[in-house]
């Protein structure tokens, strides 16, 4: 079953509510003669509803949407591009702690969608979820602060950051920018040219093919590029790094790391540590670094450096 497989059918109910116009019957000239121009407005397009502690906000355009708490109730806004957050007038006073479940869907535009707002302090419900799904086009998403979240790009050069919370992250193809944020993450970024940082703890990071830069953080993180140039940092910590297809820098930092460099001729560097490297064909460059290392360059004619140790 695809994720959100199901929001389409939600848009298309909700299309279907609104109000077909009636058609003015009456001559022609009269019409004219009471006819005056308006000045233009960009009308929102957020619509909000909460039904058995599910909180869901959709907007068919590209809104950008904010939501938070206040005096320990629900807050949701919405502006137009270059516009004024206001209220979603269709929500009801909500308290924040009644909800189980939050799901946000943006349109298929530029969205902007801002949960930072959303704290363990109001949303306290111990069953709450949240997923946010911008759907394609070049999103900014920011989710909750300090609670585990689902976050989800889609196609377009997305900009998405995460909490201190076990987040899990879908760029989606495109040039995405990741920033998954303290705690114990999942990171697929998709097809494209992405920058990915896991943050402090154990991450697990899977970049798409293209030309990718990640960096796992301390923690012991597991990174894996597909093909393309990529250049992987696993950062402190006992780093399980793969490179993939593609001319790779792997680099393990600190810790007792074990690279895998792929085909082609691939940079690798262990760092400090007792670390395993795996050249695994094509000429490559493999650097042990300090520390009682175990180095295989293959079948290929590979330069290697033990280090101290």
């Amino acid at each position: 079953m695809q994720p959100f497989c199901w929001m389409n059918a939600i848009r298309r109910r909700l299309q279907r509510l609104r109000p077909l116009r009636r058609r003015n019957r009456r001559p022609r000239a009269t019409a004219a003669a009471q006819t005056e121009t308006l000045e233009e407005r960009t009308m929102l397009s957020t619509t909000a509803f909460f039904v058995g502690g599910e909180l869901t906000v959709i907007s068919d355009n590209n809104d950008s949407i904010r939501v938070s708490a206040s005096g320990g109730n629900v807050v949701v806004e919405s502006a137009a591009p270059g516009g004024t957050f206001a209220p979603v007038s269709s929500l009801p006073t909500i308290a924040a702690s009644s909800v189980t479940r939050l799901l946000v869907i943006g349109g298929p535009a530029e969205n902007d969608i801002d949960l930072s707002g959303v704290t363990a302090a109001d949303y306290s419900n111990p069953a709450l979820t949240i997923e946010v799904d911008g759907d394609n086009g070049d999103d900014t998403i920011t989710g909750s602060a300090d609670l585990a979240d689902l976050l989800i790009g889609g196609d377009g050069n997305d900009v998405i950051t995460g909490g201190t919370a076990a987040n899990t992250i879908r760029g989606g193809d495109g040039n995405d920018t990741i920033t998954a944020g303290d705690g114990n993450d999942t990171v697929d970024a998709g097809d494209g040219a992405d920058s990915v940082s896991g943050g402090a703890g154990d991450d697990v990071l899977t970049l798409g093919n293209g030309t990718d830069t990640a960096t796992g953080d301390d923690g012991n993180d597991t990174l894996e590029g597909q093909d393309g140039a990529d250049s992987l940092n696993g950062n402190a910590g006992d780093d399980m790094v793969r490179g993939g297809g593609g001319a790779d820098t792997l680099s393990g930092d600190d810790g007792n790391d074990t690279l895998h460099g792929g085909a082609d001729a691939d940079s690798m560097l262990g760092g400090a540590g007792n670390d395993s490297l795996n050249g695994q064909g094509a000429n490559d460059t493999v650097d042990g670094g300090d520390g009682d290392d175990r180095v295989n360059g293959d079948e290929a004619d590979d330069n290697v450096i033990g280090g101290a140790g």
